[in-house]
């Protein structure tokens, strides 16, 4: 039986407006110049995580939001000064998968790294 493939990273950033002022959105917080930040430095860097601007992420009271994808953590809040930070967090989730997917297929899951084994 094989192993099913991992699925790819995804960065998914809000961008949706709410022309209503009483309700915020992301993008009326700035969510489309986060969005061209990180993609530029996702570029520069060669960070293997796709970007997808996504309508909603259910968090724009807290927002400009963000989401690591498959099953990542949240950035809530996210300014322009934060972009190093979030690259920094998400090429330590996708590299930490990589080394985790890369040490199943060879064989040697975390257990067998173990000593003793």
């Amino acid at each position: 039986m094989t192993e099913p493939k991992p699925r790819p990273w995804r960065l998914l950033i809000c961008t949706n407006y709410r022309p209503a002022a009483a309700k915020p959105s992301c993008r009326a917080r700035g969510s489309e110049r986060i969005a061209e930040l990180i993609a530029a430095e996702v570029q520069d860097q060669g960070v293997g995580v796709a970007i997808e601007h996504i309508n909603c992420l259910g968090q724009c009271e807290h927002g400009p939001s963000l989401r690591l994808a498959p099953g990542g953590e949240f950035f809530l809040g996210v300014t322009p000064e934060d972009v190093p930070g979030v690259i920094d967090a998400v090429r330590a989730a996708v590299d930490g998968s990589r080394r985790e997917n890369d040490g199943q297929q060879s064989g040697q899951g975390p257990a067998d790294d173990a000593p003793g084994t």
